[in-house]
């Protein structure tokens, strides 16, 4: 399923704002080191990934999670992030889902992760 560019990004602004960890405090008599970097959380549902971008930098860090990665959601105090894995071959609009191939349920799970 397509989704719309709003869509797509109110839901990259409720995972930045629930999964950006603050700073770290300095404690040896430095000043902190500023405010929460953002990041931006993406799953790739061909490669199996998890991409997390630096909203700053934009730097991308992968980390491949299994089959078909397809959703993301927080948990309620931003510490871990779940992702959605499916074992069902990627079908979509038109296509004769009796030509796929069987689906793999050995492959269906929830990967979650601490917020880096």
């Amino acid at each position: 399923m397509k989704r719309s560019l709003p869509t797509s990004v109110a839901c990259c602004a409720l995972l930045l704002t629930a999964c950006s960890k603050p700073a770290p405090v300095e404690t040896s008599g430095q000043k902190p080191a500023g405010p929460p970097v953002p990041r931006i959380y993406v799953s790739d549902e061909v490669a199996g990934d998890l991409s997390i971008i630096d909203s700053v930098t934009f730097a991308v860090t992968n980390i491949h999670l299994g089959k078909r990665a397809r959703g993301i959601h927080a948990s309620p105090d931003g510490n871990l992030l779940y992702v959605a894995l499916s074992g069902s071959p990627i079908g979509g609009p038109n296509v004769d889902e009796s030509k796929l191939p069987p689906p793999d349920k050995s492959a269906d799970a929830i990967a979650f992760s601490t917020s880096p």
